[in-house]
Formats: structure tokens, C-alpha cells, sequence
């Protein structure tokens, strides 16, 4: 009994150290084990990114729809009609301001899409600025997470790079650094050149890459990204397959016919049914924007048309059953890359127009350029041929002629030498900026320095102007204060240039002498400038008929003439104003209503077709009319009043007091 307990006992013991030994052996492979990162299960790697243009272009049509509407509608119909367990981020670009390459903004760190208020973060984007696609997916990758195995970045633009760096470049680097990042990318009516930068993002990375059109192709695009995410390891190295099957089809691909280079982006194919040349509503079978597709088709004839910028050339070929046709294109063309700086070695600028005419276009002749783009730099693809280049920026231009051979690729960095200048205007030195004003800018005659023509005009507050380097006359108006100076504008340089217009400001009112409110009708006023001698005592430099004028003169001594009506109701004053002054005249009028009729003696009948005349005392007449039963105002004072009708003249003298309104009735015998 004995025995078989001791047995017992070490057996158990036996039993627990053989499970303790195989634990720590289990523990010391997981511990030693080199593919155990902790990173590798962090489920926050598997994050996905939605970068979202919101570019100044995004304000462009699509389907009849702006672009933004179109993607904040996918973005949420898809969000919507999708599962989507991953969390969701959003970054957007150029929705703060107008001319910055550094808006890039995380709206919205990885969260759950339940419990992220994505509507409301899509109905305050606002497209404004421009298009740093680079940076915005440096900020994207930073906020998937840590594990670098896993990662998605889903980017929508409309358009490419406009802040002088390489997305795709950028892309490939973020690829060494997270290998199992995707960036999916997908376009909202890209230009045909501008879909290879791109395309290469998604490449670089093993991303998708669609061109939509509309809003129902974004939407299916958008579905066909978020279906494609999930846990993705490093890749294994891939088995042998068997070869594949012979395939029937086309390989295309074209070369510059004088180097005999092949053309490797800009190229664009379109497969027929029948001749486009000779049936203008062919159907497109398939179109592809790659250098040198490979196309599968049944046998048969086909039309081939390469594009090239605007050279098409269009081939008809026949396809065979597990025959791969090889078609070489050749083509007689090359391309321009332009971009504009301020001065040499200057900041590339934006916002450039860029045309281009035949070589024998000379400025002023109304021919239309045979290509055309606005942005901070151009790409055109050109039959051979001789060119006129102008690029135009705000009121800066510049032309080149150049030369293009086949094959050839002209990089351009066209010069402006344009400097910036800012105004202010001051109606003295010590005094504020002054508002209300218009600045008009005149090219200047290099000899006399006298104006030769108006280039701008406007009536912001503050302007700046980029402009060549030159001389200019730059004129103020504040009202019918003015002033103009000489300036020079230096190229890469910023001229401020406050000018010193003598202006003061004169507020003009009128009331009837013992009324408390101001006149609201009929009345005017004229200025007269004392400085500026005339016969009559002054230069009339300003009529208005506002009853509560608010006017600006040049400093100096005036006359003004406040008028009631048409006829005598007049009162002046004399005001001297100061640079920078404000001053008020009130005008009383000691005046009062007339009102006359004409009557037959016996019947209470207004006289037609008589004449009125109104005179003073000493016989000067104030007015006349035909009216029939005129009213008027008349200032104080006693006058005669004559009707003539009939053959027959009556008169009355009457007196006219301050806030009369009297009623004068002539009987006709």
C-alpha cells in the first residue's frame, strides 16, 4: 500500500514538471520568434485614409453638378450602402486658403464610421486653394498607425501636383517605408495628359486607379476601394505558373518617327468597329491611356486611332485567331513643358495662362491659339512645326518663339520680371488709411515719363498689382480729390507706395428756416471752387441733387449754392477745408408755397391755355410757364403775378412768407 503511494506521488510530481517544461520551451520559441513585432496585430495599420480634393478646379461642372457635391454624394452614399468595420480618417487639401502649398488638414483621426459625423465634416469643405497631393499623403501615412504591414490610403483630386513636388516619387518612398501600405487613386475627370502622375501613385504602391466622369462612376469606384481592404501581409515570393494560353489581339504602342524614341505618356488609343475618319458617330469598342496596351479581341477588323494632343492618326487592322498583332504607330510631334518664374532663380509661379500660336502670330492679330492652359506650369503636345509661346499672368506677359522636331521634349522657364506694388492713400501724412477710393496704373512713356494708357483699375482698399518692371503713373481719385506720383516697379520686389491725396470730406444739409426736419425733396447742390478764379466767382466742380450729400474736395476754399426747387429758393456759404478735415453745412430756406389757378368769373371752371409769369417788384421776371394750374416754391419777399388768356392780362401782388402755402385765384371775365 505503501509503494503504490509513494508511486502515485511521483508520478503527479513527474507529470507537473514535464507540463512546466513544456510551457517555458513553448514561451521561449513565441519570445525568440522573429516575425512576433507587436506591431503586427495592431489592428490600427488596417485604418483607411480618405484624402478628398478640395482645390479651387473642385468648383468645376461635372454631370451638370459642381465636382465637390459629387464627391461629398459618393463619399456618403457609398459610406452608407457599405459595411465598412475598418476605422475611418480624412484628410483634405486646399479648402483653407487660396494660394498655400502647406493646406493639408487631418478633419478627422481614425474612428469608427458609426461614430463619426462624416456629413457634417464634407458640408464645411469649401473649395478655395491649390492641389499639394504630395503632402497630403506624408500626412495620410502618418495617421494610419503603426503597423507598417498594413494601411490604406483612398485619394480623390481632380487634378495633379501644383506645388513643385513629386507625389509619385513621395508615393514610392512611403512604399519603402510601410510595405503594406495601398494608395488607391481615383480621379474625377482627369485630363488625358494629366492621368500618368496619377496612375503612378497607384502603381508604386499596388493601389487601383480609375477616371470617372460622373457621379454613379465615383460611387462604384469609391465601393470597389473600401471592398478591397483588409489585413495584408508581406508579400511571399510567387510560384512558377505555366505560360499563358496564346492570346488574340493587338499589342500597340508608338514612336517619335525622327528618333525613333518610344512615346511614353500622352498617348491615348480608341478601337472601332468601323472607319471614325469616314463615320462620324463610330462607336468606341475600347479606349485605353496607357503607353503600349495589349488588347484582346476576337478576331476580326479593326480601327485603330492613336492620339496625340491634336495629332490623331487612325490604322485598320486585322486580328486573327490566337495571333498577337504587333502595330507600331509613328509619329510626327513633340512636346512642350513650360513654366514661369518671377525673376531667374526666382519662386515658380502659378496661375499662369499659357498659349500657343503659330510662328507667324504677331500680339494685337484675333487668331486663336492653337492650344491653351492655365496653371502653375503646361505640358503640350505639338505636331513639328515653329511657335509662338506666350505666357500671361495677371498683367505681365511674355513671349518665346521655339522650335519643335520630332521626338524633341522642350523644357521652358519663361522669365516675367514682374515686382509687386502696393498702395495706400492718406489725405495726410500723420492721417489714416483712407476708403472710397479708385486707383487707375498708366504705362508710362520711357522718355517723357508722361501716360501713355490705362492698364488697371480698381476700387479695393489697399491693392497690391503684379506688374513688369517699368515706371508707371499711379492716380487716386477719393471723390473729386485727386492725386497721382511717379513709380518704379522692381523685378522679385515689393514697392509700397503711399500716396497723399489732400482730401477732406464736406456733409451738405437743408431745412426751411423754423422746421426741425431736413429737406428730402428737390433739392441740389452746386460747388464752386474759389481757388480756380473765374468771372463768376468760381470753377463749378460738383452738382448733386442727394439731400444729405456727403462729399470729398481737394483742401481749399469753396462756394456752395443749396437750391429748393426751380426757381429763386437759394442760399449759399463759403467753407474753407483742410487736408483731412470733416465739415458740415445746413442751408435754411426762408421760402413758401404758391399755388395759382385760373377760373371763368361765373363757373367754377379752371382756364386753359394760359400763361403765367412771375416777376419782382422792379419787374425782373423769375419764371414763366404754360401750366394751368402751376404750384411752386418761391422764396420770402412780395412779387407780381400775371395770367394772360383770352386776350386778357391780369396781375396781383402778393408776399410770400416763410412757410406759407398759399393759394392765388384769377377770375376771367
Amino acid at each position: 500500500m505503501l509503494f503504490f503511494e509513494l508511486t502515485n506521488r511521483w508520478t503527479k510530481r513527474c507529470r507537473g514538471l514535464v507540463m512546466l517544461a513544456l510551457a517555458l520551451s513553448v514561451s521561449s520559441v513565441h519570445a525568440q520568434s522573429p516575425n512576433n513585432d507587436p506591431g503586427d496585430n495592431d489592428e490600427s495599420g488596417n485604418n483607411i485614409i480618405l484624402t478628398i480634393d478640395a482645390s479651387g478646379s473642385m468648383w468645376g461642372r461635372l454631370d451638370d453638378k459642381p465636382k465637390y457635391e459629387i464627391v461629398r454624394s459618393s463619399i456618403l452614399t457609398t459610406l452608407s450602402q457599405s459595411s465598412v468595420p475598418h476605422s475611418l480618417g480624412i484628410v483634405s487639401y486646399g479648402h483653407r486658403y487660396k494660394r498655400n502649398c502647406e493646406d493639408v488638414e487631418l478633419l478627422l483621426a481614425p474612428t469608427p464610421v458609426k461614430d463619426a459625423n462624416v456629413p457634417a465634416l464634407l458640408r464645411n469643405l469649401q473649395p478655395r486653394g491649390k492641389t499639394p497631393i504630395a503632402g497630403s499623403l506624408e500626412l495620410a501615412e502618418k495617421t494610419l498607425g503603426r503597423n507598417r504591414n498594413q494601411g490604406t490610403i483612398i485619394l480623390v483630386s481632380d487634378g495633379i501636383e501644383n506645388c513643385r513636388r513629386d507625389p509619385c516619387q513621395v508615393a514610392a518612398d512611403l512604399k519603402k517605408k510601410r510595405p503594406g501600405l495601398r494608395i488607391h487613386v481615383l480621379g474625377l475627370g482627369i485630363k488625358v495628359e494629366e492621368a500618368p502622375q496619377l496612375q503612378c501613385i497607384a502603381k508604386n504602391t499596388g493601389g487601383l486607379f480609375r477616371n470617372t466622369a460622373s457621379q454613379r462612376e465615383l460611387t462604384a469606384a469609391l465601393t470597389l476601394s473600401f471592398a478591397s481592404v483588409g489585413p495584408r501581409l508581406i508579400s511571399k515570393p510567387r510560384l512558377q505558373k505555366p505560360p499563358p494560353p496564346k492570346k488574340t489581339g493587338i499589342q500597340l504602342s508608338a514612336l517619335f518617327s525622327r528618333t525613333e524614341k518610344p512615346v511614353e505618356d500622352g498617348i491615348t488609343w480608341a478601337i472601332f468597329n468601323t472607319n471614325p475618319d469616314s463615320t462620324p458617330d463610330a462607336k468606341i469598342v475600347k479606349e485605353f491611356d496607357s503607353a503600349s496596351p495589349l488588347v484582346e479581341l476576337p478576331d476580326g477588323r479593326y480601327f485603330v486611332r492613336a492620339r496625340f494632343g491634336p495629332i490623331m492618326q487612325t490604322k485598320e487592322i486585322a486580328v486573327q485567331t490566337e495571333q498577337l498583332t504587333n502595330e507600331v504607330f509613328r509619329i510626327r510631334a513633340g512636346a512642350l513643358r513650360l513654366q514661369t518664374l518671377r525673376i531667374k532663380g526666382g519662386e515658380v509661379l502659378g496661375d499662369v495662362t499659357y498659349r500657343v500660336y503659330p510662328l507667324e502670330f504677331q500680339t494685337g492679330q484675333n487668331i486663336r491659339p492653337v492650344a491653351q492652359l492655365t496653371g502653375i506650369s503646361a505640358t503640350f503636345r505639338l505636331p513639328v512645326g515653329a511657335y509662338r509661346i506666350v505666357a500671361e499672368r495677371d498683367l505681365a506677359r511674355i513671349e518665346r518663339a521655339v522650335t519643335l522636331r520630332s521626338g524633341d521634349l522642350i523644357d521652358l522657364s519663361l522669365l516675367l520680371n514682374e515686382g509687386t506694388l502696393s498702395l495706400s492713400a492718406k489725405s495726410r501724412p500723420d492721417g489714416p488709411d483712407l476708403n472710397n477710393l479708385y486707383y487707375s496704373i498708366f504705362e508710362t512713356d520711357p522718355d517723357t515719363y508722361r501716360a501713355t494708357r490705362m492698364i488697371a483699375r480698381t476700387g479695393a482698399r489697399n491693392p497690391s498689382f503684379d506688374l513688369p518692371a517699368g515706371n508707371y503713373i499711379v492716380q487716386v481719385v477719393h471723390g473729386e480729390a485727386e492725386s497721382q506720383s511717379r513709380v518704379t516697379v522692381r523685378p522679385g520686389e515689393t514697392t509700397e507706395k503711399a500716396l497723399l491725396v489732400r482730401s477732406a470730406e464736406l456733409r451738405l444739409s437743408s431745412r426751411i428756416s423754423g422746421q426741425k426736419s431736413l429737406i428730402t425733396n428737390d433739392i441740389s447742390y452746386r460747388i464752386f471752387d474759389l481757388n480756380k478764379a473765374t468771372e463768376s466767382g468760381g470753377l463749378e466742380v460738383l452738382r448733386t441733387s442727394r439731400p444729405e450729400a456727403v462729399v470729398h474736395l481737394n483742401s481749399g476754399a469753396y462756394r456752395v449754392v443749396s437750391r429748393l426747387g426751380r426757381l429763386n429758393a437759394r442760399s449759399e456759404n463759403t467753407v474753407l477745408l483742410q487736408p483731412g478735415e470733416q465739415k458740415s453745412l445746413e442751408f435754411l430756406h426762408r421760402v413758401g408755397e404758391l399755388s395759382l389757378k385760373l377760373v371763368h368769373e361765373n363757373a367754377d371752371q379752371t382756364v386753359t391755355g394760359v400763361f403765367w409769369s412771375i416777376r419782382t417788384l422792379d419787374n425782373q421776371e423769375i419764371w414763366r410757364t404754360s401750366l394751368p394750374s402751376p404750384k411752386f416754391i418761391l422764396r420770402s419777399g412780395r412779387y407780381r403775378v400775371i395770367a394772360e388768356a383770352n386776350n386778357q392780362r391780369l396781375e396781383k401782388q402778393i408776399s410770400v412768407s416763410t412757410g406759407d402755402k398759399k393759394n392765388v385765384e384769377f377770375a376771367l371775365k
